[in-house]
């Protein structure tokens, strides 16, 4: 957090200086305080279980007036999980640019990462969410899937959720992990790594790159397919061993 900190307050003095609002970076020459980690968490089957059973519990425990939220904010975990995308761009989700009769996703150019447009094939249950976001907020509510209760915008940051759904399990997790860990079963079911990376919308350096125009869309489905068949069969075995409320780390 400090080294985006760091980050965030380097760029925006180095827009001042360009916009002659200040002479100066006081950021300029300071040294990361951190040193960066890369983390390399992937979620076991028995915590997938335990941590998507915590999400239905959290948002059936909701009394009337944070089921909204919890549902919310719920989905959003899930659909982390089935989609593989990023946090930012699942949060920022808006109902047209979902086809949902043809089972696509897509998320334009100025919301991805790279800034290029990506396709999200969606999956039986990335689809069974959506409707629940969609009976959740009511018809027209908002043009966003999960809109903030603080305004016309979406939810940004679900830090409560989250911690509340650590909490129970009692599992180290972020909500990075969720795409991390569907981009490594993915890879560990057999699916290509090409394909993977087209799924997680990642820019291809190599020099054949430039030539293949390739959409990968048939690729795409059916590996979002076969991961959302295999994460179904893990979220409804039982039992697992990491029981819900567990002392057990």
């Amino acid at each position: 957090m400090a080294n985006r900190t760091r980050a965030l307050l380097r760029k925006i003095f180095n827009w001042a200086i360009t916009s002659e609002i200040v002479e100066s970076n006081p950021v300029y020459l300071v040294p990361a305080p951190g040193k960066e980690r890369q983390r390399d968490r992937v979620l076991t089957a028995d915590e997938i279980k335990c941590i998507w059973d915590a999400i239905d519990a959290d948002k059936k425990n909701a009394d009337d007036s944070h089921l909204k939220v919890k549902t919310l904010s719920a989905g959003i975990m899930k659909l982390r999980l089935l989609t593989a995308q990023r946090g930012a761009e699942v949060m920022s989700m808006e109902w047209d640019q979902l086809d949902t009769e043809a089972g696509w996703w897509t998320i334009p150019a100025e919301k991805t990462k790279n800034g290029l447009s990506h396709r999200v094939p969606l999956t039986a249950p990335a689809l069974t969410v959506l409707r629940e976001m969609k009976s959740a907020t009511g018809e027209n509510y908002s043009k966003f899937v999960f809109p903030s209760p603080k305004g016309d915008t979406h939810i940004r940051n679900p830090q409560k959720a989250l911690e509340r759904i650590q909490n129970a399990t009692r599992i180290d997790f972020v909500g990075h992990d969720f795409r991390r860990t569907a981009a490594s079963l993915m890879t560990g079911m057999g699916i290509p790594r090409l394909t993977v990376k087209k799924i997680l919308n990642h820019v291809e350096r190599e020099i054949t790159a430039v030539y293949d125009r390739h959409s990968y869309d048939v690729e795409k489905r059916e590996a979002l397919e076969a991961w959302a068949a295999r994460l179904m069969k893990i979220v409804s075995e039982v039992p697992v061993a990491q029981q819900i409320g567990s002392t057990s780390a």
